[in-house]
């Protein structure tokens, strides 16, 4: 269950913390959906198309900086930021030249670390409760990995997950 990670400053906010013996493991969770309303193996899925990539983006990124305050502070051993997502422009590399969240592009193959920010170019809207940079102590190197193929002629019907572990602990 979400709980606040004690003494922290600003306030850390895990989706789930794990006591397992002496280790302890928080989560963060991203899912974020497009459109699909489709039947497959009996199953309806009617999901929303969400949209705001770029804010999405960012708020993987942040859960992994929280993590890392986390696991840095002793209140975890090791944390995993999760994204589960049916909507490819998540994991795909960006076609377009430069983009407003160029630094928080979470496509395989890239690399996470140091200080991420937005261009000059993005707007007030894109940044609200988001301005603030992100840092990273760690390097991440992301590889987006299959979760599930639907039966359905969707070209939504793909879904990927991408897991960040901060920490060493096993």
């Amino acid at each position: 269950m979400e709980r606040r990670v004690p003494g922290s400053t600003p306030p850390i906010y895990l989706d789930t913390v794990v006591r397992v013996s002496n280790l302890t493991v928080a989560f963060e969770l991203k899912y974020k959906t497009k459109l699909l309303d489709e039947y497959s193996q009996g199953e309806h899925f009617s999901l929303k198309n969400q949209g705001a990539q770029d804010q999405g983006r960012y708020d993987f990124l942040r859960d992994v900086e929280r993590l890392e305050r986390t696991v840095d502070s002793g209140e975890a051993s090791v944390g995993y930021a999760i994204f589960l997502t049916n909507d490819g422009l998540y994991w795909k590399h960006s076609v377009r030249g430069e983009t407003v969240d160029a630094e928080f592009r979470l496509h395989t193959g890239s690399e996470k670390q140091g200080t991420l920010s937005w261009s000059s170019k993005a707007s007030d809207g894109t940044k609200r409760a988001r301005a603030c940079p992100i840092v990273l102590a760690g390097r991440y190197k992301l590889a987006w990995k299959k979760f599930s193929d639907l039966d359905t002629e969707s070209s939504n019907r793909i879904f990927k997950y991408l897991v960040v572990k901060v920490g060493n602990a096993t």
